[in-house]
């Protein structure tokens, strides 16, 4: 069953586009047609858990929007940038509007430009792409001579940017979490002890002065993770020491 998610939830990503452009006639037949009750096949996104990109299915986002709506039906895939540049590669081959030689020509040299998908054969990227293997082989032999080759490396080395960024900012909330967690659980403990027992438990069951625990919740409320790492880095020093 498609997921329904909201438009400002999706991120479009000119990396994960297989075309030159969109073509604009198209989107307006589309939003049009979105006006008037038409059901259109789910978008594709590809998501890490923090991040979903668009990988099927940029005219239909755009034609939404034009058409004011704020939800679209998706297949939800989970993935990365890299898993989403490579299955947009092969979008649209065979539906939607027709792709340009230069749409092709874009797909074939993201492929080629990238070191591991570059070493696949000439077929499976022409199948990867919905193109044939001769118009592979041609790319293949001139990537080297035209631009596209750079291009496309530059796309791919900011596409792995993008996903290191994205873990980063998965494990910064997961280390922000589990700070509230612990926040959460004092002051869960805090409600049903008075003051002078709450400070014997934490001093004496978790080894956790006053100080300490001013500095835990000042790093939590800050959001800092640099601060909240670097409290328990200090714990642990303790505890060996």
């Amino acid at each position: 069953m498609p997921t329904i998610l909201f438009i400002t939830d999706i991120t479009i990503d000119d990396r994960c586009q297989p075309r030159e452009a969109l073509d604009h006639r198209t989107v307006a037949e589309y939003a049009e047609a979105m006006r008037d009750g038409t059901t259109f096949p789910p978008i594709t996104v590809f998501t890490d858990g923090a991040t979903h990109w668009l990988a099927d299915g940029f005219h239909r986002v755009a034609a939404a929007t034009l058409a004011s709506l704020n939800t679209i039906a998706a297949e939800v895939k989970p993935g990365t940038l890299r898993d989403a540049v490579l299955h947009a590669a092969g979008a649209n081959a065979t539906h939607g509007l027709r792709r340009t030689n230069q749409d092709k020509r874009r797909v074939v040299e993201t492929l080629l430009a990238d070191p591991d998908w570059a070493q696949w054969g000439d077929r499976e990227i022409a199948r990867r792409c919905g193109v044939t293997h001769p118009f592979v082989a041609k790319m293949r032999a001139e990537q080297g001579g035209n631009g596209y080759h750079i291009e496309g490396h530059r796309r791919l080395v900011e596409i792995r940017i993008l996903e290191a960024e994205s873990r980063l900012h998965t494990l910064i909330r997961d280390v922000n979490r589990g700070g509230w967690e612990w926040v959460e659980t004092l002051d869960a403990v805090k409600a049903k002890l008075a003051s002078d027992q709450y400070r014997a438990w934490t001093e004496q069951a978790l080894g956790l002065s006053e100080e300490a625990e001013a500095r835990l919740r000042q790093s939590v409320s800050d959001a800092n993770p640099d601060a909240y790492l670097g409290f328990w880095l200090d714990r642990i020093i303790d505890d060996a020491a």
